[in-house]
């Protein structure tokens, strides 16, 4: 067979106006995607009260970041902060949900439902490929 691919890639964050701070998440399958996406509908869904809704958000983030980060250079009061849920949680709101976007904005891009069996330019069917950015 010879030579294979290793198809589990590395994202590497940064951001121009936080100097220093890096993080490095793996990709996730698709299959995982589908079942974290799942669960956080499923959450979502369970309550009616919009605060609470709110609040879920930023659990789903801080437990899916722990999943998938690498490792990262934030501290906070100069001390490393943790790659776990609770560490999550020493994280500004504002951060979180920006390293939670960005992290879907380098590893997925996913088709509108709408563009789903339109033919392209190309001929082929789309989805062609999905297009990632800046894995190592």
């Amino acid at each position: 067979m010879g030579e294979t691919y290793d198809v589990e890639e590395i994202y590497v964050l940064t951001w121009e106006d936080r100097p220093g701070a890096e993080v490095r998440a793996r990709s996730l399958s698709t299959g995982e995607l589908l079942e974290w996406s799942a669960k956080e509908v499923a959450r979502r869904e369970a309550t009616t009260d919009p605060q609470e809704r709110r609040n879920v958000v930023f659990y789903h983030a801080a437990e899916f970041l722990s999943e998938v980060v690498e490792s990262w250079t934030l501290t906070r009061r100069g001390e490393p902060i943790p790659v776990t849920p609770a560490g999550c949680m020493l994280i500004g709101s504002q951060f979180l949900m920006k390293i939670y976007r960005d992290y879907f904005g380098a590893s997925v891009e996913v088709p509108e439902a709408s563009d789903l069996g339109k033919d392209f330019d190309s001929g082929e069917p789309y989805p062609e490929e999905l297009q990632t950015t800046e894995a190592l």
